[in-house]
């Protein structure tokens, strides 16, 4: 088993650490796809803009055109700073990615 590259050279450790450290890494890399991986969604009754984003692949940008141009309304609940869409006017709008429930 080959020492890992991080280590300093000429440093001698057992094969049992090496053993160690390579499943470490191994876990590691395994935790990073993980993390990587984005949890779904539910559906519920609004979206924040950044879900909305997400679900579509669109930009921030794109998003707040969409906004502007009447395409879908939201809401601004006074104190929370968040922009929310309604979910019954993306599912009708986008029914294969916001599913009614």
């Amino acid at each position: 088993m080959a020492t890992p590259k991080n280590l300093p050279k000429g440093l001698i450790i057992s094969s049992e650490a090496q053993y160690l450290l390579h499943t470490m890494n191994q876990k590691f890399e395994e935790l990073k796809v993980l993390i990587r991986q984005e949890a779904p969604i539910p559906a519920r009754d609004y979206y924040t803009a950044t879900e909305v984003c997400k679900k579509l692949s669109i930009s921030r940008s794109k998003f707040e055109q969409m906004k502007r141009d009447g395409v879908f309304n939201t809401v601004k609940p006074s104190g929370t700073g968040k922009v929310l869409v309604p979910a019954e006017e993306l599912s009708k709008l986008f029914p294969n990615t916001f599913n009614a429930q």
